[in-house]
């Protein structure tokens, strides 16, 4: 299963310039995210791109992402690890508009280069902690992708990408959908995207902003944000997130 979500996502990437990986906890988004990274690096040639990847992961998971790389470069004569740059996610945010600049990883005194023009693909993990455009770090992540020509792919890894309001999905996908009024996505009418986004979050908030205090309230509220879930994963999500749930799994892969 692991497998095919990494064929899922390399097909979405190719197409759309990202993807997001959604795969419950404890299916092993790790693990695709490395062998995706094995298989873009096998074909950055052809993609024309760099081999050269970033990832970007909260420092309580980073150990983690550096031994599992060192497993699979085990015997392996394709080795991972020289074509990646680590930054965590607190770090992210001392990345500037230069060419090059020298980030102080604090959390383990490391000291790394980040170029802005040497990556074919950019993997954040945990990537709903960029689901906040106004944050120093979502600007910084944003500034970097916009200053590498061609533009790299973009990975994001997250079993939760919503965690307030669909504007949280919106975020995450505009790093790699640059143009939000001339999306690739098919399902968007006239490839708007920010004004998609604009009209869910509108209904979302109204929605929310439905007294609960009665059971007509609730019902109304709950139809409402159905909808909104429903527009977002018809016009947006089919499209760019590969997502399967434990039951999924079971269900899909009994046989395996």
């Amino acid at each position: 299963y692991q497998l095919d979500a990494v064929k899922q996502c390399f097909s979405v990437m190719k197409r759309y310039g990202g993807f997001l990986l959604g795969d419950v906890v404890g299916l092993g988004k790790t693990v695709v995210g490395i062998l995706l990274i094995r298989h873009f690096l096998e074909n950055a040639e052809l993609l024309g791109r760099p081999t050269k990847v970033l990832i970007i992961t909260p420092p309580a998971i980073k150990k983690n992402w550096v031994k599992t790389i060192r497993d699979f470069d085990t015997n392996h004569h394709n080795q991972i690890e020289p074509c990646v740059t680590f930054v965590t996610t607190g770090s992210i945010g001392k990345i500037t508009d230069e060419l090059e600049k020298e980030v102080d990883e604090t959390e383990d005194g490391d000291e790394i280069s980040v170029k802005a023009d040497n990556y074919g693909l950019i993997l954040i993990d945990e990537s709903h902690n960029f689901r906040n455009s106004d944050t120093q770090k979502y600007q910084a992540v944003n500034d970097l992708i916009g200053l590498i020509s061609p533009t790299p792919f973009v990975a994001l890894l997250s079993a939760t990408p919503q965690n307030n309001s669909p504007r949280d999905i919106y975020n995450q996908i505009r790093l790699f959908q640059r143009n939000a009024n001339n999306s690739m996505l098919p399902n968007v009418e006239g490839g708007k995207l920010d004004s998609f986004f604009n009209a869910q979050e509108k209904n979302f908030k109204e929605a929310r902003a439905i007294p609960q205090d009665t059971e007509e309230g609730r019902e109304k509220a709950r139809k409402i944000i159905a909808e909104v879930s429903k527009q977002v994963r018809k016009c947006v999500l089919n499209d760019l997130l590969v997502r399967r749930t434990r039951t999924d799994i079971k269900k899909m892969y009994s046989a395996d």
